[in-house]
């Protein structure tokens, strides 16, 4: 099977490009790419590579930052206060830093409520057409 038949969208039509898989689609006219979005939504939504490998993690860091709070201001402190100097002076607040947000990156349970997130807001936007940051803001009061 080559690329460019995987992504047609037209209904397949050549049975000898496809061999035994025109079976399945030519006699209903639904194109591969139909298929195959059906077959990934049964379960969950097909993820690109980009979002498993790019949006996921910087959602987990996001999250981890927030959750590591302490840390972090401690750090921001530390650096703010020495200056220049940073790199040696702050190694124990670094350390602890890393510590606090390497638990959250190799947890695979966190991942996956970052990834069900993710997907929830994805179908959120498919639906309304509104990114998430946008839906966030506050209505105002005086209306």
């Amino acid at each position: 099977m080559t690329q460019s038949a995987f992504h047609s969208e037209r209904p397949i039509t050549n049975v000898h490009s496809l061999g035994s898989h025109c079976t399945l689609f030519c006699n209903v006219g639904v194109t591969l790419l139909e298929y195959y979005k059906m077959e990934t939504t049964k379960s969950e939504p097909f993820l690109r590579h980009v979002e498993t490998d790019v949006l996921i993690p910087k959602m987990m860091r996001e999250k981890a930052k927030e959750r590591c709070a302490k840390k972090v201001d401690a750090f921001n402190h530390c650096c703010k206060q020495t200056g220049f100097l940073m790199a040696f002076k702050c190694r124990n607040e670094n350390t602890a830093l890393k510590e606090c947000l390497t638990v959250y990156y190799k947890d695979p349970a966190f991942y996956e409520e970052c990834k069900k997130e993710y997907i929830r807001d994805k179908l959120e936007y498919e639906r309304t057409g509104i990114p998430a940051k946008n839906r966030k803001q506050k209505l105002p009061a005086s209306m």
